[in-house]
Parts: structure tokens; C-alpha cells; sequence
């Protein structure tokens, strides 16, 4: 029964592997450039949720995608991540948002000549982790009214 067991587990996945959608790839960059309107979106909101500004210029190619959704989503990530919005709007004719979308093409170019090499692309952590790891650190030293530390 063991044997079956484990053997079924092993085969299921191959037999099954053209049921279903098909499972993005894990790097997020990849996932920016993902066939699936939805996928590149779901990318383009993590991105901007996590502070991926390692993920900028591929945030800007969205900027021209076919899928409105994908284009909004990309400038809310964009503005969250840099501060901006550079004049880009989703919804206007393409020859604007081409013109916009260059405009923050040169802006990235010359933001990232100015700015020291990062010696990690990993997003920074979320600043409420320090201070309530220092909250805590502060309680668990505090004295009680008897003199005794807890």
C-alpha cells in the first residue's frame, strides 16, 4: 500500500500537469513578463506592495501593456516605489503614454547614474519590525515596582 501510496504521488503531478492553469514562474521579473494579463499584474502588485525598485524598468515596460488593468497597476507600484507618477496616465491614447513612458525611461536612467551601487536587491524590511523588536526588548527588561526585573 506504501508503494502505491508514493507512486501515485510521484506520477499524479506528471498526469495532471496539463490540467489547470499554468504555474507562473517564481521570479518576479519573469512574472512582469508573463504571458497572462493576470499573472503580470499579480507580479506588478507585489512588486509595489514589497518596494521592488530593483523591479522599476520592468514596471515601466507594463507601462505599455495591451491590458489596462496591467498598466494601472504598474503606475500605482511605480508611484508607491518612487514617489511618482511622471505625468503617466493608463488611460490615455498610446502615443501619450509612449511619450511618458520615455520620459520615465531617462528619469530611471539618470536616477540610478546618480545613486551609489546597493549592495543588495532585496527589499528593506518593514520599519515596524525594528521598533517592536525594541518595544519588546524594552518591556522584557522592565523593572517592577518591588525592584525585580521581568
Amino acid at each position: 500500500m506504501r508503494k502505491a501510496s508514493l507512486a501515485i504521488s510521484l506520477l499524479l503531478p506528471a498526469v495532471l500537469g496539463g490540467c489547470g492553469p499554468a504555474r507562473p514562474p517564481a521570479d518576479l521579473a519573469q512574472r512582469l513578463q508573463h504571458e497572462d494579463p493576470g499573472v503580470r499584474a499579480a507580479a506588478a502588485i507585489e512588486a509595489g506592495q514589497t518596494g521592488r525598485a530593483d523591479m522599476s524598468a520592468f514596471l515601466v515596460d507594463r507601462l505599455d501593456d495591451s491590458e489596462e488593468t496591467v498598466r494601472l497597476v504598474a503606475i500605482l507600484s511605480l508611484e508607491k516605489i518612487t514617489g511618482t507618477q511622471r505625468g503617466y496616465r493608463y488611460f490615455d491614447p498610446r502615443e501619450q503614454r509612449l511619450t511618458a513612458i520615455q520620459d520615465w525611461r531617462s528619469w530611471l536612467a539618470a536616477r540610478q547614474a546618480t545613486q551609489p551601487a546597493r549592495a543588495s536587491t532585496q527589499p528593506a524590511q518593514a520599519s515596524t519590525q525594528p521598533a517592536r523588536a525594541t518595544a519588546q526588548a524594552a518591556q522584557a527588561t522592565t523593572e517592577t515596582k518591588d525592584g525585580t526585573h521581568r
